[in-house]
């Protein structure tokens, strides 16, 4: 099995050698299937870091959390209708660059995600963070810029809950065709206009199952890595849950806008290039399911944002 620094090393020479490439929903293809790095861990129930192998512990651990019922019920939920509450447009170009979904994710779905997670803390508790923001922009001192607390679920998530990952790619198609993302070419002020994938031809760069309950003061101005194409924030919380916590995103007029998406809700926007936050929570929990799609496979288990950054464009 190649080592994580020999996969992140492929996929930055993929990178230099395909950046010529016209089309980018073309890169999948060429760099394998989205589970390319991670579908031996389904076929020999293995789950190797640092040569100990977590796949029975997690199993166990989601035996022990989950009624074979419940695991029964995980594969067959389906997300209700799902609605378009809201969709922000450049001013002047009117393209479309941040999608509000209501019924994003099903209320099964949302209660399988946080007992992975919450499994995930208990059998390796590595992949859970205090994420402060100074450290990630590489500042000797914190000027106040918050944080979030991420467990690491990609590629955990697809390789115990597909059906989740599934519906998740639904999600994503719908605001993909409410955006008129097919006909967008994003002008990220370094790169040529290039043409946004679409949802079949994307992978997790990140999922994350995030709260703040060691930053009150919120999130600051951000963006996600030019290599992400869209970010998906699943909210587990309803905005009446959390006082404050707003989300912002700030458009090319220099016009901040706050949403709070609703429960199961989602905003689907190009968090690659949009810079976002999220305001100070003055109370209650603020509890969300975060992942970033870029045009390459999954990350294979054990990545982070810290440590698959060599990729970035």
């Amino acid at each position: 099995m190649r080592s994580l620094s020999t996969v992140i090393a492929i996929l930055s020479l993929a990178s230099t050698t395909l950046a010529v490439q016209p089309k980018w929903w073309n890169l999948l293809g060429v760099r394998g299937d989205r589970d390319r790095f991670w579908k031996h861990h389904v076929q020999n129930k293995t789950l190797v870091l640092e040569g100990v192998d977590y796949y029975e512990p997690i199993e166990a651990c989601l035996t022990w959390k989950l009624t074979p019922e419940g695991r029964d019920e995980i594969k067959t939920a389906k997300t209700n209708t799902r609605k378009v509450l809201k969709k922000l447009k450049e001013p002047v170009t009117k393209h479309t660059y941040l999608v509000s979904v209501e019924n994003a994710i099903s209320q099964v779905h949302v209660n399988a995600v946080r007992t992975l997670a919450a499994c995930v803390r208990e059998v390796i508790p590595k992949l859970y963070e205090v994420r402060a923001m100074y450290l990630e922009q590489e500042l000797e001192f914190d000027p106040g810029l918050g944080g979030n607390c991420p467990t690491h679920l990609a590629p955990i998530i697809g390789i115990f809950f597909p059906e989740v990952v599934a519906e998740m790619q639904k999600t994503l198609t719908f605001a993909y065709d409410a955006a008129g993302w097919a006909d967008w070419h994003m002008d990220t002020g370094v790169h040529p206009k290039r043409s946004l994938p679409s949802p079949d031809m994307v992978g997790f760069r990140a999922s994350e199952h995030l709260t703040y309950n060691e930053f009150k003061e919120g999130l600051n101005n951000h963006n996600d890595g030019g290599d992400t194409y869209y970010t998906m924030n699943y909210a587990f919380m309803g905005p009446d849950e959390y006082d404050g916590g707003f989300f912002y995103i700030i458009n090319r007029n220099k016009q901040k806008i706050f949403l709070k998406p609703p429960k199961n809700g989602a905003l689907i926007f190009l968090g690659g290039i949009y810079i976002h936050g999220v305001t100070q929570i003055h109370g209650g929990v603020r509890e969300m399911f975060s992942s970033e799609m870029w045009a390459y496979p999954d990350t294979p288990f054990g990545s982070s944002l810290w440590n698959n950054s060599a990729v970035r464009f």
